[in-house]
């Protein structure tokens, strides 16, 4: 297996009674990648990353870690895996920094307080490291639960939802720091969200699920470049009976008053522009949207991915 390969799915099934949530899903995360793994609600994302920390027994299937298959006697991978699952847990009568001191030496790490305070810090808890956590807001408790899944240095990093409950600034602070993470220091993480504007800023390579099964996976860019695009045209003269109806690459969303919406590859916007200009309308802005969350309802016929 290559080696660069750091985290592998392959054939994974996974069933609650007669309902299949992971069915023969296979993906494959680089080294020093920024991977997203999204879905809409119920496509196993979930059950997925449970399945992948041990947490869930899965049916059929197997996970490899850093080129090795993972069994009941290989634990000790998990000493080069970070993780952060959905709303972590803390003792909150305990400080951020008693906290993670317990954890750490739960999971047989012995780490200086500089060490402990350097982690805080590094998540944005800096000043509020002996405050007691029943005074955090989810926000802070998150930050917090990213810490936890830090401090002893992982190789892989596995995240599920990790700015729930924080403001814009804070999830900037999240997205640098994460990239800070794969790009300068190495670290390859494995993300998953339901805000796609965060993991399309972040992310190198991804992977959309439904149903339980992979429906596409690749780098980012390449798969958004060959996705539609929705385009939007302000005119001032429009007919009142425009249309596009001989162009079969042309979707119209709507044509109303002086704005034109349609879906379609970029490449045929100079063919609307030329059309336009041949019926003499003015044209006063094009503007193309290529995102992922255009590219994910494409996929999925879905805008909820939480």
């Amino acid at each position: 297996m290559d080696e660069n390969i750091v985290l592998k799915i392959e054939n994974l099934e996974k069933s609650f009674k007669n309902f299949k949530a992971v069915d023969g899903l296979n993906i494959e995360v680089e080294k020093g990648e920024i991977y997203g793994f999204l879905g809409p609600n119920g496509a196993g994302k979930s059950t997925t990353i449970r399945i992948i920390l041990s947490l869930l027994k899965h049916d059929k299937g197997n996970v490899y870690f850093f080129g090795e298959k993972f069994t009941n006697h290989s634990r000790e991978l998990f000493s080069r895996i970070g993780a952060l699952v959905e709303k972590p847990d803390f003792y909150l009568y305990l400080s951020a920094y008693r906290n993670l001191k317990y954890f750490s030496e739960l999971y047989g790490h012995k780490f200086s307080k500089n060490k402990l305070y350097e982690t805080l810090e590094m998540v944005g808890l800096s000043g509020r490291e002996d405050d007691k956590v029943k005074t955090y807001s989810l926000g802070m408790k998150q930050r917090l639960g990213l810490a936890q899944a830090l401090i002893h240095d992982p190789e892989l990093i596995i995240l599920d939802e990790p700015t729930n409950g924080l403001d814009p600034q804070g999830m900037r602070e999240v997205r640098n720091l994460l990239t800070d993470l794969a790009v300068n220091k190495g670290k390859t993480i494995f993300l998953s969200s339901h805000i796609l504007k965060e993991v399309e800023s972040m992310a190198t390579s991804m992977a959309i699920i439904n149903k339980g099964k992979t429906i596409v996976e690749g780098k980012v860019q390449e798969l958004l470049k060959n996705s539609q695009t929705h385009i939007y045209i302000e005119t001032n003269n429009l007919p009142n009976n425009f249309n596009f109806e001989n162009n079969k690459d042309i979707k119209v969303i709507k044509i109303e008053k002086n704005n034109i919406e349609l879906e379609a590859n970029k490449n045929v916007i100079t063919s609307v522009i030329d059309k336009l200009r041949s019926d003499n309308i003015e044209i006063y802005s094009v503007n193309s949207v290529n995102s992922l969350e255009e590219y994910f309802i494409q996929l999925t016929g879905e805008n909820n991915v939480s």
